[in-house]
């Protein structure tokens, strides 16, 4: 009887200690509602080449935010990239953020940047989202990828 006790003792503890391990790991997750990375060959962004994405959101309660990630060689010929990034709402509607990837202060590789903290899609439907590059080069040397992604932010309550 009491061998019968410890061993359910035993699965109840275990059992226990699985499943704070698993919430406390999701908690820690960032929820991710897309993630779009382009890869450029001979690791050159060129300056024409508009990176465009095409995503279906349809939340429009939830703030979210959009990153750029990129992903460079120590020999990347810029440090200070200057990017147009569009955001098309479903109804055609279009905003411009104008800002600057500064890699100069950066040691590791992907370099993030956020370049809407908090941003509200206030119509469900699909979103395309447009960037490039504004450098006076035509290519910038060094960069192996660009990878868009758009979170969306924990409200604390």
């Amino acid at each position: 009887m009491k061998i019968k006790i410890e061993k359910l003792n035993f699965k109840i503890i275990t059992l226990l200690i699985l499943s704070i391990l698993i919430v406390s790991c999701n908690g820690n997750q960032q929820n991710i509602l897309a993630e779009k990375k382009t890869i450029f060959k001979e690791n050159k962004w060129n300056r024409f080449h508009y990176i465009t994405h095409e995503i279906d959101i349809q939340d429009t309660i939830s703030p979210f935010q959009i990153e750029l990630e990129i992903d460079y060689l120590p020999s990347l010929s810029a440090k200070d990239i200057p990017v147009i990034f569009s955001i098309i709402s479903p109804d055609g509607a279009e905003s411009h953020i104008r800002t600057n990837l500064d890699l100069s202060k950066s040691t590791e590789t992907p370099f993030s940047s956020t370049i809407h903290p908090q941003k509200y899609f206030n119509q469900s439907g699909k979103y395309s989202f447009r960037f490039f590059q504004k450098t006076s080069q035509y290519d910038i040397e060094g960069v192996k990828s660009v990878t868009m992604k758009i979170v969306k932010i924990r409200l604390e309550k």
